[in-house]
């Protein structure tokens, strides 16, 4: 998804770029340009949000799991089906992780790699994070 969202922003930005070099006139170009630029901004928005729901769902839900089979479990028990480790995840892990608004330049791990926090280009609303804590894929709703 990450060319997905290149191809998407560089549309954006070369559509823009064009509109404002070309004399307005009465073909509706004052009207696209602040389309483009909302379309832009959203895309950046979700695709930081799918971002760290990913991010958060390796380092959470996959990686700790892994780490805590190794040290109780025979090899055979080690080895588990992607449901499985969902379904901990679920009950590790149900809320949405720690979001900060801003750029990808604020993003750090220094504080702990136990509480991690994620940098999103804007804080989903009330109800998509209500979606995201329902659903049982939460990188999927992301995208929708």
């Amino acid at each position: 998804w990450g060319d997905v969202f290149m191809q998407f922003v560089t549309f954006c930005a070369c559509d823009i770029a064009a509109l404002k070099s070309t004399p307005v006139g009465g073909n509706g170009t004052d009207q696209r340009i602040p389309v483009l630029e909302r379309a832009q901004s959203e895309a950046q928005k979700y695709f930081s949000i799918l971002s760290a729901m990913a991010a958060n769902e390796i380092h959470h839900g996959d990686e700790q799991e892994m780490d805590a089979r190794l040290n109780v479990s025979s090899w055979s028990e080690q080895i588990a089906r992607r449901r499985e480790t969902h379904v901990q995840e679920k009950v590790l892990s149900p809320s949405v992780p720690n979001l900060q608004e801003g750029t990808s330049s604020k993003q750090t791990f220094a504080k702990s790699c136990f509480d991690t926090s994620y940098v999103v280009r804007r804080y989903p609303t009330q109800a998509e994070v209500g979606a995201l804590e329902a659903s049982p894929e939460r990188v999927h709703p992301s995208m929708t």
